[in-house]
C-alpha cells in the first residue's frame, strides 16, 4: 500500500480535488490537508514527521532547503512558483506550475520499484554522486583534447514528459537511473530476426526521404505534448505515413496518454516485449490511431536490456514511413541516447521562457552537437505575450549552428484542462488556429513550402500564415 501526503495550499480547490482524485486508488492511502482551512507549517511537517510517506506532494511555504537536505524517507514533489528553493536531489522535483504538479501526479507510478525511495538507496546514491565527474565538463574537456468537438491532446503526457529528475537538473544527474543501461553487445531475451516481422509487417510506400526527427528539453517543458499533437496535425497531409517512437526510459508516457483517447488494441505488446519470444503474434505490436502508428513503450520495458543492436533495430522497423517522430527523455542523455542520435535526422530543441536554466546548458547541447554530429533546430514553446522570443532565441543559438524555426502560442489552460479529457488537445478549433500556422511553418522545413501549400485552403489561411511568419 503507497502512503501518500498531500499538502499543497495555494492552488485553486478544482485542481485540488483534482489530485485528490487522481492519488486515490485500491493500492494508495491518501492523507491530505483541509484546503479549506488555515494550515500552519508546523503541522505538515509534524504529520510528515508521525508517518512514513512514499510521496510527499506540498509547497514551498511549509518546508525548506534545509528541510529537503535532510529528509530522504520518499519521493518529494514541492510546488515552487517563486523558485525560493535550490535543493536538487533525485527524489525531490521542484514545479513551477500546477501543469508540472499534475503530469507528474498522473504519470508515476507509485507501485513502481523504479520510483520507490528508501534511504539506504538515497545514500548510496548521493555518495556515488560526490564521486561522478560533471559529465558535461567531461566533454568539453574531450572537445578541447581532440543533442464535431471542441477538443484538446495531453500535456507531456513528456507536460512535459514528466520526468523523475529535477525540473533544474544538474549536469551531473545519474543517467543510470533514467534509462536503461546499452554497455552489452548483446542480450540473450532479444530475437533480431522479429524485428525483421515487424518491419515487413509495418511495410509502407513512403512517398519521400524518410525523416527522423528527435524533440528534447533540457528541462521539463511539454516535449510529449508537442510530439503529440504535431504528430495529429501532420496528418492533414493525408498521404503522409507518420510513426511516433518513445525512446527508452523509465516513463510510459505515451501509453498513458494514448489510452486516454483511445482503447489500447487486444493483448498489444510493445516492440521491445515482442522482441524477446516467438509466441507474440506481429499484430500484437501494431497500435494506430488517427491513421498513425505509435510505438509507447511496455510497463516493463525499462527493465529489459536495450543494447546497440536492439536501439538501432528498434528504429529500423520504421524505416518505410515517411516521418517517424522520436520522443527523447527531458534533461541529461544517457550513453543510449547519445550513442543513438546518429539514427536522427535532426533533433529539434524546445526552450521557453525559463531561458535562465536553458541558457545553463548551452555547453552541455554545443558538446553533443560537434561530438555527434547532430542538426538541431530550435523551437520556442509556449510563448506569452511577455515573451522576448526574438532575444532568447538568439542568446541560445550564439556560438551554436543551430537554426530557430518558429514560437508557439502557450496553452496552459489547454493542456491542464486536457488532463481530464478525452481526445487530444490539437482538436480544440481554439488550440487549432493558434498552432497552425506556426505548425505550417515547422512542416515546410520538414516538406518543403510547395507540398505544405497545396493543403492550404483559403486565402484566410494563407494570410494567418503570412503574419505569424511577420511577427515571429
Amino acid at each position: 500500500m503507497a502512503k501518500i501526503y498531500l499538502a499543497v495550499s495555494k492552488i485553486d480547490k478544482e485542481s485540488f480535488e483534482g489530485f485528490q482524485k487522481n492519488l486515490t486508488g485500491p493500492d494508495t492511502e491518501l492523507i491530505s490537508i483541509d484546503i479549506n482551512k488555515t494550515i500552519e507549517r508546523s503541522e505538515v511537517q509534524e504529520t510528515i514527521r508521525l508517518h512514513s510517506f512514499e510521496t510527499i506532494i506540498t509547497e514551498a511555504d511549509f518546508i525548506d532547503d534545509d528541510w529537503l537536505q535532510s529528509y530522504d524517507s520518499g519521493k518529494v514533489i514541492v510546488f515552487d512558483p517563486s523558485k525560493k528553493l535550490e535543493t536538487k536531489k533525485e527524489h525531490i522535483t521542484l514545479c513551477e506550475t500546477i501543469d508540472e504538479i499534475r503530469t507528474h501526479i498522473l504519470t508515476m507510478k507509485l507501485e513502481n520499484p523504479i520510483l520507490k525511495v528508501n534511504s539506504e538507496n538515497l545514500t548510496t546514491k548521493a555518495e556515488r554522486k560526490q564521486n561522478k565527474p560533471d559529465t558535461a565538463a567531461a566533454i568539453n574537456s574531450e572537445e578541447k583534447t581532440v543533442k464535431t468537438n471542441d477538443n484538446p491532446e495531453s500535456e507531456d503526457a513528456n507536460t512535459s514528459k514528466p520526468q523523475t529528475i529535477d525540473i533544474f537538473p544538474k549536469k551531473d544527474n545519474k543517467q543510470g537511473d533514467k534509462t536503461p543501461d546499452a554497455t552489452k553487445k548483446n542480450t540473450s531475451d532479444y530475437l533480431p530476426e522479429n524485428a525483421d516481422k515487424i518491419k515487413h509487417f509495418y511495410k509502407e510506400n513512403n512517398l519521400y526521404n524518410r525523416k527522423t526527427i528527435g524533440i528534447w528539453s533540457p528541462k521539463t517543458i511539454g516535449v510529449s505534448t508537442f510530439v503529440l499533437n504535431f504528430a495529429i496535425y501532420l496528418k492533414k497531409f493525408k498521404e503522409l505515413k507518420i510513426a511516433v517512437m518513445e525512446y527508452p526510459n523509465n516513463q510510459q508516457i505515451l501509453k498513458s496518454v494514448l489510452t486516454r483517447y483511445d482503447s489500447l488494441p487486444p493483448d498489444w505488446h510493445s516492440f521491445r516485449e515482442f522482441s524477446k519470444t516467438n509466441t507474440i503474434p506481429v499484430e500484437s505490436t501494431n497500435w494506430v490511431y488517427r491513421r498513425i502508428r505509435w510505438l509507447p513503450l511496455g510497463e516493463n520495458d525499462s527493465k529489459m536490456e536495450w543494447t546497440e543492436e536492439v536501439t538501432k533495430d528498434y528504429f529500423n522497423i520504421t524505416n518505410t514511413h515517411d516521418i517517424v517522430l522520436v520522443d527523447i527523455p527531458t534533461g541529461e542523455m544517457n550513453e543510449l541516447t547519445l550513442d543513438s542520435l546518429h539514427h536522427l535526422n535532426e533533433l529539434w530543441i524546445l526552450i521557453d521562457d525559463s531561458f535562465h536554466q536553458h541558457l545553463d546548458w548551452k555547453n552541455y547541447i554545443s558538446s553533443i552537437l560537434k561530438k555527434h554530429n547532430v542538426t538541431a533546430k530550435l523551437i520556442y514553446y509556449r510563448e506569452f505575450p511577455h515573451s522576448r522570443v526574438k532575444k532568447v532565441s538568439q542568446s541560445f543559438t550564439d556560438d551554436m549552428d543551430i537554426e530557430f524555426m518558429t514560437a508557439l502560442p502557450e496553452m496552459s489552460k489547454a493542456v491542464s484542462k486536457n488532463n481530464y479529457e478525452k481526445f487530444p488537445m490539437f482538436d480544440k478549433r481554439k488550440v487549432r488556429e493558434a498552432w497552425e500556422p506556426k505548425l505550417d511553418i515547422i512542416a515546410e522545413h520538414l516538406l518543403g513550402s510547395e507540398y505544405v501549400e497545396r493543403y492550404k485552403l483559403n486565402i484566410w489561411q494563407k494570410l494567418k500564415r503570412l503574419l505569424a511568419r511577420l511577427l515571429q
